[in-house]
């Protein structure tokens, strides 16, 4: 028979994640992806978007790349609020469902990035 003791391993775990939810301001999350997002769009989409849809620009795979991959990340960021448009929205460029679809990697590039150091005090 399963221990129903409040003080089970189990049960500590559960109330540290409710606990964590709960504390968890869904609103602020929304407030700041909502606020980058419309950033994103009014100026660099608007900065590059000659560079990414012009062919003979040499720096155009780069751009179009970036786009794609920010767009990617702000699709999934906005998902669990507006599910059936980000859903939409990913189906014109992706397969599968955006829901399903895993987390972006930080080395998604194939680039190491430089590791961040404290700033050198100065003398």
């Amino acid at each position: 028979m399963p221990s129903t003791h409040r003080c089970s391993p189990r049960s500590t775990r559960d109330r540290g994640r409710h606990g964590r939810l709960r504390a968890y301001d869904q609103a602020r999350a929304l407030e700041i992806t909502e606020a980058f997002f419309w950033t994103f769009c009014d100026d660099y989409l608007e900065l590059v978007k000659e560079r990414a849809y012009n062919q003979n620009d040499v720096g155009q795979a780069s751009a179009a790349l970036a786009l794609r991959l920010a767009l990617s990340s702000l699709l999934r960021l906005l998902a669990p609020v507006l599910s059936f448009a980000t859903e939409e929205a990913w189906s014109w460029f992706e397969t599968g469902s955006i829901h399903t679809a895993a987390w972006p990697e930080a080395l998604a590039c194939g680039r190491r990035p430089r590791p961040c150091s404290p700033p050198r005090a100065r003398r």
